[in-house]
């Protein structure tokens, strides 16, 4: 989702005061990421979205780009896009999200 707070957000578990001492998990993590991307997006965009720093991010960015979750394009910008394997990643996140509610 562009230009906002990711949908992933609003699928944890945990809620109120509880949120502002909530870690994210890495799964947590690359679902913000993965749906961030399901456009063409570029690096300083996931930053400022998923709240992560620059060195956090690009170990997310390699694993996932490695994994095939995410595809990495240029043509004077690099950006990146949720693959087909990342959407899948995604229904599963949110198929988890809603069994444990």
């Amino acid at each position: 989702m562009q230009g906002g707070k990711s949908e992933m957000a609003d699928s944890t578990l945990i809620s109120g005061d509880q949120k502002k001492r909530y870690r994210r998990s890495y799964i947590d993590i690359m679902a913000e990421i993965l749906t961030e991307c399901r456009e063409k997006t570029q690096k300083t965009h996931i930053l400022t979205q998923v709240n992560l720093n620059h060195a956090l991010l690009q170990r997310y960015i390699q694993f996932m780009v490695e994994k095939g979750l995410l595809e990495l394009g240029g043509g004077g910008h690099i950006w990146y896009k949720t693959t087909a394997k990342g959407e899948k990643f995604l229904e599963s996140f949110k198929d988890v999200a809603v069994c444990l509610k």
